[in-house]
């Protein structure tokens, strides 16, 4: 696999990690998983002045989905002790495994709505 960036010793990779992750000799996993928000398939997120944006055509954005592929590929580096920084989204954040530390960016416009509100911050594990 080609690296989609490679200057000064730092290469970064583009792609489902599953499929390079064991060829690679790396430091850390920096990681934006699937999220898990609406279980239907082909999810469609807000609308954009031209139409929908985001469609997932590739993958069901689902609870399973991440319970299946996310949380295995998470307890696997986990075990192999690889840092990891990732972004789980507020819907399956409980799904992962405890995390060493946990954090949030605040988003004043909101990344969607929750069963008690608008979620205004994104968690960092």
């Amino acid at each position: 696999m080609k690296p989609y960036y490679d200057e000064g010793g730092i290469q970064i990779f583009h792609g489902d990690c599953r499929d390079f992750i064991s060829r690679l000799d790396f430091d850390a996993v920096l990681t934006d998983p699937p999220y898990g928000v609406s279980g239907a398939l082909n999810t469609k997120t807000a609308k954009s002045g031209r139409g929908r944006k985001n469609d997932y055509t590739m993958f069901t954005d689902s609870v399973d989905y991440v319970v299946s592929v996310a949380v295995p590929l998470v307890e696997w580096l986990m075990r192999e002790g690889i840092p990891t920084i990732m972004t789980p989204g507020n819907r399956c954040l409980t799904l992962y495994p405890r995390p060493a530390s946990f954090g949030a960016v605040f988003q004043p416009a909101s990344v969607g709505l929750q069963a008690w509100g608008r979620a205004d911050a994104q968690p960092i594990l």
